[in-house]
């Protein structure tokens, strides 16, 4: 079965099943963001997998062993207590499904400008090409849909690029990598696909209307969730990325 592995994802935990008696303010920048909706007593958590990374390898969220991880670094974050259950049972409401690509050259923005060219033969007009502002127009390419209600993109970039332009405000985040992560991270592209609201989520993930979407829900997902989404596009993914 395909593992697909996850680099941020949000919940929403339904009040009683998490504790916050000792919530400390986190911003929206931090990899771990929680806040509570005063509305319905939700507790909403975003989580980035950069709290689960190490010298040598970018963080991954790809199974309930992770969220067991989690839940510790979650409360030393931001005070919040929950359990594994309540964090893989809460009601998702966004997730970015991550996969690295190696490509044997020294010219990234060549491959992406193929891939942008290949994008603008195959897309149809309810679909738009853009750009990852951050990066730029020559090292990364966006495919969403003109649609407002839509909310199912892919991102393919530089990674490495990514992460050298934004060293000087992401905490020591570059930084901490060892010199044969960067070594390594040199010639991979990035393909992140972004899920967001219900109706995305299930789609994506073929689950029946009403039925609450949870993370157990991607890890037990038996397909490649980037793979279909390239695929859709542009044709075999195994093919292109040759």
């Amino acid at each position: 079965m395909i593992t697909n592995d996850i680099d941020t994802f949000m919940v929403r935990a339904e009040k009683d099943t998490y504790c916050a008696k000792s919530l400390i303010p986190t911003s929206k920048f931090d990899s771990i963001h929680a806040w509570i909706d005063r509305k319905s007593d939700e507790l909403c958590l975003r989580v980035s997998a950069k709290v689960l990374k190490t010298p040598d390898k970018a963080g991954s969220i790809l199974s309930v062993t992770d969220i067991e991880r989690l839940v510790p670094i979650i409360k030393s974050h931001t005070g919040v207590c929950l359990t594994t259950d309540c964090l893989c049972n809460a009601r998702l409401t966004r997730v970015d499904i991550k996969r690295d690509i190696h490509f044997k050259t020294d010219t990234l923005k060549h491959v992406i400008s193929s891939f942008r060219e290949m994008c603008c033969i195959s897309t149809y007009k309810n679909e738009i090409l853009t750009y990852y502002n951050d990066v730029g127009y020559e090292n990364s390419l966006v495919i969403k849909s003109t649609f407002k209600t839509v909310k199912d993109s892919i991102c393919i970039y530089d990674k490495l690029y990514e992460m050298w332009l934004k060293r000087n405000n992401d905490k020591g985040y570059y930084y901490s990598f060892s010199d044969n992560f960067k070594k390594d991270y040199k010639d991979v592209i990035r393909f992140e696909r972004r899920l967001q609201w219900a109706k995305a989520l299930r789609k994506a993930l073929h689950i029946p209307q009403r039925e609450t979407v949870t993370l157990l829900h991607v890890f037990n997902y038996p397909y490649d969730l980037v793979a279909d989404k390239v695929e859709s596009l542009l044709g075999n993914f195994e093919e292109i990325i040759k």
